[in-house]
C-alpha cells in the first residue's frame, strides 16, 4: 500500500502483480485488506529500480 492508499501486490518471483478491485489481499501481519486500486505501473517501475518486500 503506497502513502497516498492505492495497492499494489508483488508476487513470489517478485514481479508486479494485477489485482481486481474487490480481491483480499492478507497483510505481513495477518490482517486482510480489499484491494481498492490497481497501481501495477507504478509497482514495476519501483521493482525495476531495486525495491522490493523480499
Amino acid at each position: 500500500m503506497f502513502k497516498d492508499g492505492k495497492m499494489a501486490k508483488e508476487d513470489r518471483c517478485g514481479r508486479a502483480q494485477y489485482l481486481r478491485g474487490g480481491d483480499t489481499l492478507q497483510t505481513a501481519d495477518g490482517k486482510q485488506i480489499i484491494a481498492v486500486s490497481n497501481e501495477v505501473d507504478r509497482l514495476g517501475y519501483l521493482l525495476n529500480k531495486g525495491h522490493s518486500e523480499k
